[in-house]
């Protein structure tokens, strides 16, 4: 990636009722406006809808979660009928989720409240009883079991500032990682991509980025073991949300790394401005500007190289939109 970011193919699986398309039990749909006029810029979708692709057929009964409380977990089952759909929706998922295995899925964003896509709270009822327990969609479950470390996220969830801006991060950084894999990379690179990471993993956990800094030094282990490790650790670190403290240490740092190249009055306007963002009267974008067009006009080959200072399209486009106060950033 150059400092004028090339536009890569995000492509996130997404439920097929959102993007407008009339599946639902009642042939409807649940169109959002937000994920396909804004996000719908950047993602290149990939629908599904388990209820349809299973064939049960627009419009259709309604199902939804049961348990008798003797079996672990809860079975799918058709409110009328009483047709029992689990094992057909188990193995339709683990058939549907191999297609989808065959090209990289950078995330996925679900119909909250769906007895087969839902995340969470998904009434599970009992026999002659009042729900009494809440759980996750089969296909949801299937999805995560398939995809560890996969972004994932209900619609909803994307209506929070703080919430959209972390799974647009975790969405680029699985992209990064990915990408990274399919060159079949060696000891050496793994090493590359983690001082590439660098100044990205400090803003979410100082700990994690030890760690992974330790896991691809490793040379006792063999590269293919450290590339699963390092992978899993690197989209924990991710979904961590960035702090404000952290993102000030971090802008400190690359001040730093220019105040033997700078006159006075330009590097105080960049502490001012890294001041001004601390104490929250300032968004990230306006210290972080200051910062990447200085180390730009050095044409400084190490910032050149680190995501933080070179991040993707949409991620620069929701850091600079999202304010600082708005993305959930906490004080340490």
């Amino acid at each position: 990636m150059n400092w004028e970011s090339d536009v890569p193919v995000l492509r996130v699986g997404i439920s097929s009722c959102l993007l407008g398309e009339r599946v639902r039990y009642n042939g409807a749909h649940k169109y959002h406006r937000f994920i396909n006029r804004e996000l719908g810029r950047f993602f290149r979708w990939v629908p599904v809808c388990p209820e349809v692709e299973l064939g049960l057929g627009v419009p259709r009964e309604t199902i939804r979660l049961e348990s008798d409380g003797r079996e672990a977990a809860p079975r799918l089952v058709a409110t009328k009928t009483r047709r029992d759909l689990t094992e057909a929706m188990e193995a339709y998922s683990e058939r549907r989720l191999a297609e989808l295995s065959k090209e990289p899925l950078h995330g996925y964003i679900l119909k909250k409240g769906s007895p087969s896509c839902g995340l969470r709270e998904i009434p599970i009822h009992h026999h002659g009883e009042e729900e009494k327990e809440e759980g996750r969609g089969l296909f949801a479950e299937a999805l995560l079991r398939r995809f560890p470390g996969l972004p994932v996220a209900e619609e909803t969830e994307l209506e929070d500032p703080g919430r959209l801006a972390v799974f647009i991060g975790r969405v680029a950084a699985r992209w990064r990682w990915l990408s990274f894999l399919s060159r079949n990379p060696g000891s050496g690179d793994l090493v590359e991509f983690h001082t590439r990471q660098k100044l990205s993993l400090l803003s979410h956990s100082r700990d994690l980025y030890t760690r992974l800094g330790r896991i691809a030094a490793d040379g006792d282990r063999p590269v293919e073991e450290r590339l699963k490790t390092y992978g899993e650790h690197f989209m924990e670190a991710v979904a961590k949300p960035a702090t404000r403290k952290r993102h000030t240490d971090v802008l400190t740092h690359l001040e730093g790394r220019l105040k033997d190249f700078l006159p006075a009055e330009e590097k105080g306007e960049i502490r001012e401005a890294i001041e001004a963002f601390r104490k929250g009267r300032l968004p990230l974008t306006v210290p972080l500007t200051l910062l990447r067009y200085h180390f730009m006009r050095r044409k400084d080959d190490w910032a050149k190289e680190q995501t933080y200072l070179n991040p993707l399209p949409i991620e620069w486009l929701w850091k600079r939109e999202v304010d600082a106060e708005e993305e959930g950033w906490e004080d340490e």
